[in-house]
């Protein structure tokens, strides 16, 4: 490599520890990211099809097309935040702008309005692709300052443990509560006026926290000149070209669209397996709370188990635990509610939990990587491409499980009341869609995790080698 090349980083990569007031700060500002998230994971799906009375086949293409296009802006808006040069940084000015749309967009999506058929469609898709801009605009950025302010190996780890953590405490209560509004609100047709009333209150309490972020955190300023070879359009396209032949950057992407795969499917279906297979609709409220509680004690013991066993292996040991309990899930018969705390709420957290975090927390170092063999500060770009991955697994677990609905013959709230054959078809492929679906997506991320090239000793490696060249460089450093 030549040593000519800029080389501009955060801060000194000596031994350095974020203080955790800040830590907790920047956590806020992932409260609307992974809570809203969670809230479109565990009930968009079913709001569309019991609630909309839209039906599978077109639920799937909506939700398909919906995250091909939240995909493919990723880049634009990474590559974007990476051009910006304000007094307020890089990604800040992004986090302030995104907010507002997000909020208003998002109680948009509840509401029912009096359309038929292709126009209601119509209406769901132009709503979704406002939100899915505006969450994006609001996610790159934000995950994009994690290696500014945090650069050692564990650190990191830390980082996204406290930021997932309050995210989960914000959506264990968007869950709890959107389902005592969907239970407990009177409406002539079912469910709807609880969706509203949960509109009303969330899109705004998901939005604050970025505020809060935005008042507490100072985003490090760089002073590096902006000319270079990755300027302009075709810089864009450059980029990319540099990011997919970085082997560990694309073994990650990888392991984050089947981890969003996995969880997709299994959120996605859980509340209609609940209702259809296990019988216990009233239930569902207390079997969501007891899952996310303990996805979110999960969340905070791997950042403690990561240290003894590394990334990589915090995530096998994890998604196997969860794999196990996503297998028992397919022989759980009827009334059987001890059995699917056993085996989901608990076992299958495990899985969930690890995909959460363990993709995000190695991410970083795949930065720093990036960023020795090309010279170039490029985070905006790199997790945009990460999230482009994601949001891919996303829309195919949507696929799948509105297809598979359909041709299992799913008609909203009649499907168990007008043909038992029908009814046993939706009750097979729903026990299919929280099994063996989502074992199969771990299975095969083993594969991209096995080539993952970055273990502590690269990692540190890796600084040390930028820290020597920042030291020959005449660029100033983030200050």
């Amino acid at each position: 490599m030549s040593e000519k090349k800029r080389f501009s980083l955060p801060a000194s990569l000596e031994h350095f520890t974020l203080p955790i007031y800040k830590k907790i700060a920047f956590g806020f500002g992932y409260v609307p990211l992974a809570a809203g998230l969670a809230f479109l994971a565990n009930f968009l799906n079913f709001f569309l099809l019991e609630v909309a009375k839209i039906d599978a086949y077109s639920v799937g293409i909506l939700l398909i097309f919906g995250q091909v296009w939240d995909a493919f802006s990723d880049p634009i808006i990474g590559f974007a935040t990476d051009k910006t040069n304000t007094r307020c940084g890089r990604r800040i000015p992004w986090l302030i702008g995104g907010s507002i749309p997000f909020a208003i967009s998002f109680f948009l999506l509840w509401q029912v309005p009096d359309l038929k058929d292709s126009a209601l469609v119509a209406y769901y898709f132009v709503i979704l692709i406002i939100l899915k801009t505006s969450q994006t605009s609001i996610n790159i950025p934000y995950t994009a300052l994690t290696p500014q302010l945090a650069t050692e190996y564990h650190d990191r780890t830390v980082l996204s443990a406290i930021k997932s953590f309050l995210a989960g405490i914000i959506a264990i209560i968007a869950i709890l509560f959107q389902n005592l509004f969907k239970d407990k609100i009177p409406s002539e047709q079912p469910y709807q006026k609880g969706f509203v009333v949960g509109a009303c209150i969330f899109s705004w309490l998901l939005t604050v926290p970025v505020y809060f972020t935005v008042l507490c955190v100072t985003e490090p300023k760089s002073k590096e000149a902006r000319e270079n070879e990755f300027e302009g359009i075709s810089g864009f396209f450059k980029g990319l070209l540099v990011a997919i032949k970085n082997r560990a950057f694309v073994a990650i992407s990888m392991i984050s669209m089947l981890s969003a795969v996995m969880t997709q499917l299994v959120s996605g279906t859980s509340l209609l397996y609940i209702k259809y297979v296990l019988k216990e609709e009233d239930n569902s409220a207390v079997l969501q709370l007891i899952t996310q509680c303990v996805a979110l004690i999960i969340v905070a013991a791997l950042a403690v188990v990561s240290r003894p066993l590394g990334k990589k292996g915090t995530y096998v040991v994890g998604m196997i635990v969860g794999m196990v309990g996503f297998i028992l899930v397919f022989f759980i018969k009827e009334n059987q509610i001890t059995q699917y705390i056993v085996c989901l709420a608990i076992l299958g957290a495990f899985a969930l939990a690890t995909s959460l975090i363990m993709p995000l927390t190695m991410l970083p170092d795949v930065t720093d990587l990036d960023r020795l063999e090309t010279g170039l500060y490029r985070e905006g770009l790199l997790y945009s491409i990460y999230f482009m991955f994601q949001k891919l697994g996303l829309g195919i677990a949507l696929g799948i499980i509105n297809f598979s609905l359909g041709l299992a013959g799913y008609d909203d709230e009649n499907t168990c009341e007008v043909n038992d054959d029908t009814c046993e078809n939706v009750q097979l492929v729903l026990r299919c869609l929280m099994s063996f679906f989502p074992v199969g997506a771990a299975l095969i991320s083993f594969i991209f995790i096995w080539i993952y090239p970055i273990n502590q000793k690269k990692s540190i490696e890796i600084r040390k080698e930028l820290k020597r060249l920042e030291r020959q460089s005449t660029v100033p450093r983030y200050t």
